[in-house]
């Protein structure tokens, strides 16, 4: 059966979800900082599986004892389904993270959570994967009552404004056109319907964006307390999602931010160049396992390489390549919010 996923190492759960499980459990491992025991990856909208493969093979190679929940999203699920819709076909994952006295969710029977709070990582990528994360965290807490056990954040080009342009919203859905319609008649055309259906119109199941936005700020659906990090990977050159929004929403948060800027890579694409995926990679260390050493984000730099611990983050690589940033911070919040550029 995995042999039949698009995705090496995962089995398919449905068409849009695929789990790894690892043959080795974090006991046969020795380490400082345990790792997560479970990663969830939600991508970016309509994203193609060879891209994928980058994240998940890292992580395969950072966390090898770690599961890895991939949840995937299609354009359909923002413009044409319902949010209940979207919520209905994630239960392949539910039942995959709580365990269930039968093969279906009773009404009469709460399931038992299979993960302990704050066991798992969340990485999420621009709004169809914040969507995909908020879906996923309604639907566990509606099946068993509590809040889906977040220990960290990671927010890739995510979130935006939650009243996205015309131009930003062309530029989003025309990527994910074949390139036999990628000429600029096309895009606006499909860009001007796809901002209508999705940023005026209502549907049954209501705005799935603002849907998403109120989601991450609701402790309801998760932890967000000060001891709860998130880190925000975010490009100067995105077209999508611009930067100064998703620095808004690190800076606005309750909780610790590391927010990690870069100058001149795209949307979801800020692994491409070795620099910068030493960069990424070594912010994804940071923030699950250097946060359980010195009990916050930016205390602890050296010792988190990127994968492996070969090339990345070393200390060498941190004062030339990144330069700490004098940010606009209210008052009260400055040792909450640490902005690097790379």
């Amino acid at each position: 059966m995995a042999s039949q996923s698009p995705i090496p190492g995962f089995i398919p759960l449905s068409p849009t979800i695929y789990v790894h499980q690892p043959l080795l459990s974090a006991s046969h491992t020795s380490t400082t900082n345990p790792p997560p025991s479970l990663i969830i990856l939600c991508t970016w909208t309509s994203a193609k599986f060879a891209h994928i493969t980058k994240y998940t093979a890292s992580y395969q190679t950072l966390y090898p004892t770690t599961p890895i929940l991939l949840i995937t999203t299609h354009i359909t699920d923002l413009i044409i389904h319902s949010i209940p819709h979207k919520l209905q076909s994630l239960l392949p994952a539910l039942t995959y993270l709580l365990s269930t006295p039968g093969p279906y969710f009773s009404p009469f029977h709460r399931p038992t959570p299979r993960f302990p709070p704050g066991s798992i990582l969340l990485h999420t990528f621009s709004e169809g994967g914040s969507f995909a994360a908020v879906s996923l965290a309604q639907s566990y807490l509606s099946h068993s009552g509590q809040k889906l056990p977040v220990g960290a954040f990671i927010f890739d080009s995510t979130p935006g404004s939650p009243t996205p342009t015309l131009s930003s919203s062309t530029a989003a859905f025309s990527r994910t056109l074949p390139r036999l319609c990628r000429n600029k008649i096309v895009q606006h055309g499909i860009g001007g319907v796809v901002y209508y259906l999705t940023f005026r119109a209502r549907n049954t199941g209501g705005h799935w964006l603002h849907f998403t936005q109120q989601g991450l700020s609701d402790d309801r659906l998760w932890d967000l307390g000060e001891d709860i990090p998130s880190t925000y990977l975010f490009s100067e050159k995105d077209d999508l999602v611009l930067w100064e929004d998703v620095q808004k929403h690190a800076v606005a948060a309750k909780r610790r931010s590391l927010m990690v800027r870069f100058r001149d890579t795209g949307h979801c694409s800020h692994v491409m160049g070795e620099k910068e995926r030493g960069i990424y990679w070594g912010a994804v260390r940071m923030t699950w396992e250097g946060c359980r050493v010195d009990g916050g984000l930016g205390l602890r730099l050296r010792g988190l390489g990127g994968l492996g611990g070969k090339k990345g983050w070393t200390p060498p690589h941190l004062f030339i390549l990144w330069t700490l940033l004098k940010v606009d911070i209210p008052p009260g919040r400055e040792r909450r919010a640490t902005c690097w550029s790379a």
